[in-house]
């Protein structure tokens, strides 16, 4: 969905027309195995569908790197043992104590960037200097990825990441955006606001977080808002009664004086 593959011609909603999709897939045992646990399901690519796809774009897929020791990561490199010319999808895997690269050579192609990762450092600066590289991005997944529902509870160990640049307004085309289990994030620049194509907003364990941005009403196109975990905010501002789009609102807290939450809340309920 983030990627904008869903097209649908009979006025289908993008949930719908994704699940139909998949239902296709496994149909055609497209996927090695599928097992559903509750609301989870997981399942495996063939390795003969891997190839094939792979063959037919072999600089589009993703990349993954065991870990990032490094400052910068050059994905303008051309290596026999390498390829990642032209890269459109990123997995970095990051060390756990490593830092994440302050420079991206070649992140303008990105549209993925999907950081696996546990207890890893992310500087402001860092950010910065990708949001103004990647404007193409369309999932950016900044979260504990690997073994997240495990970090937080108190000994739990997030990401490093106490502040998001205001450069993020940048990533126009941003889709999806993730920032789980950042649990020493403190609040969100306004300019998170002005991502008016934003779909999907996780915030999982960000238990730190303390207030949302006043302009959240602009997210006209939001249809996933996660804050489980986030204990610290205590209200949701005025404006998200303007997120008609909404399709999941995860625990919500709103205290019995807020009316002016407890009444946007409604609002939401109502449309």
């Amino acid at each position: 969905m983030a990627q904008g593959c869903l097209y649908s011609s009979d006025n289908l909603e993008m949930e719908l027309k994704g699940e139909e999709y998949f239902k296709c897939l496994e149909a055609h045992s497209c996927f090695q195995y599928c097992t559903r646990d509750g609301g989870m399901l997981t399942c495996k690519m063939h390795s003969l569908v891997h190839d094939c796809v792979q063959s037919l774009s072999p600089y589009d897929l993703m990349m993954r790197f065991e870990s990032v020791k490094q400052l910068t990561l050059n994905l303008s490199s051309w290596t026999e043992e390498v390829k990642v010319v032209g890269t459109h999808h990123l997995v970095m895997m990051i060390a756990q104590g490593a830092g994440f690269p302050m420079d991206i050579s070649g992140a303008e192609k990105l549209r993925t960037l999907v950081a696996v990762t546990q207890g890893c450092l992310i500087t402001s600066q860092a950010l910065s200097n990708l949001f103004k590289q990647s404007k193409h991005l369309r999932l950016l997944d900044l979260s504990l990825t690997s073994g997240w529902h495990n970090c937080f509870g108190p000994s739990g160990q997030g990401n490093i990441l106490d502040e998001i640049p205001v450069e993020i307004c940048r990533l126009i085309n941003l889709r999806y955006l993730s920032l789980a289990g950042s649990k020493v994030l403190k609040i969100l620049p306004e300019t998170l606001c002005d991502l008016h194509n934003l779909q999907s907003l996780d915030l999982t364990g960000c238990s730190s977080l303390r207030k949302l941005p006043d302009g959240m009403g602009k997210l006209m196109n939001l249809r996933y808002f996660y804050t489980w975990c986030c204990s610290s905010i205590t209200s949701y501002p005025k404006g998200i009664s303007c997120l008609t789009s909404l399709r999941e609102l995860t625990n919500v807290i709103a205290r019995a004086d807020h009316n002016d939450a407890r009444n946007s809340l409604l609002e939401i309920l109502k449309s």
